[in-house]
């Protein structure tokens, strides 16, 4: 005769009665009467009844296996070539960049503070707002397979260098404005770059405040997370279009047309735009996004 109440199987007979537990993992079989004669285990797979606390405690649940289920898929399907080689060609690109603008500086007459230190600011703000600026955003992507932790450091950590970066950029161009009576933030270039450097720095520390702090609330990095990934490539474009407007304006006073410099000058132009599309498309491109990895999925798990 077989009883079954939940997720429990009776099994008598005259060998003796047996009581099985089932459950995902296993069964246990536990011998209740001594046996009438030499006993014979017979063990009846039976599934636990969805009802029971079994069932609940060990099956995890249906949302959470679809979730793994995707996300490993995810990871063994996508074909990450295509983004190593625009990676690949986004870092030659941003090198070559910043080679070029620091061979212009060099060819005005180099980089000593006291008597050129105006060559300080473009070399500056591209390696900050726009180099370093580009590869913290690229991290998360980069180095996927890292724990989140690490990452939000190595962020952390490239943005502010690229702010410090931009700082001494602008003590730079202050310095030479002082020192030739020119007034201060006069042009488009500069009212942009000083936009953008202060909203970089609100970002950075509404960042720090949000995802660095460990008392801040799951809610409040919920919502301002959408709003610091669409002000993050916001603030990183505004970046390469107020270089584009410096490279322009100091070309139209500096540079001769139709001379090596000036077709340098239209180069550097056109591989910052280059430079910038590639970019947002590492960035904005779903495909590519960092996925959880296996010892942070059970913490969305219970979550």
């Amino acid at each position: 005769a077989h009883i079954i109440y939940e997720d429990i199987l009776l099994t008598s007979g005259c060998e003796g009665m047996f009581v099985r537990q089932g459950g995902i993992r296993g069964c246990r079989t536990f011998l209740l009467f001594p046996a009438f004669s030499q006993p014979t285990h017979r063990c009846v797979r039976h599934p636990p009844s969805r009802r029971s606390p079994a069932y609940s405690q060990e099956r995890p649940s249906a949302h959470s296996q679809e979730r793994e289920l995707d996300t490993s898929m995810e990871d063994s399907e996508i074909n990450y070539r295509p983004f190593n080689v625009v990676l690949i060609a986004t870092q030659i690109i941003g090198a070559v960049c910043v080679a070029g603008i620091g061979y212009w500086g060099w060819h005005h007459g180099g980089y000593d503070w006291h008597s050129h230190k105006f060559n300080y600011h473009p070399l500056f703000m591209i390696i900050g707002l726009v180099f370093l600026y580009a590869n913290g955003a690229l991290l998360y992507r980069t180095f996927r397979t890292r724990q989140k932790k690490v990452l939000k450091l190595l962020h952390a950590f490239l943005l502010l260098a690229a702010l410090v970066f931009a700082v001494v950029g602008l003590v730079a161009i202050f310095q030479v404005k002082k020192d030739t009576n020119l007034s201060h933030i006069s042009s488009l270039h500069g009212w942009m770059g000083i936009a953008t450097v202060i909203l970089f720095a609100s970002q950075w520390l509404c960042g720090f405040l949000s995802f660095l702090i460990p008392a801040t609330p799951g809610k409040v990095r919920g919502f301002y997370l959408p709003i610091h990934q669409v002000y993050g490539v916001a603030i990183f474009l505004a970046a390469v279009a107020t270089c584009l407007l410096g490279i322009l304006e100091h070309a139209q006073t500096a540079v001769i047309p139709g001379t090596t410099e000036s077709r340098l000058v239209n180069v550097l132009g056109l591989l910052l735009c280059h430079f910038a599309g590639l970019v947002v498309y590492l960035v904005a491109k779903s495909k590519y996004k960092r996925h959880p990895i296996p010892e942070e999925r059970p913490l969305l798990g219970s979550s």
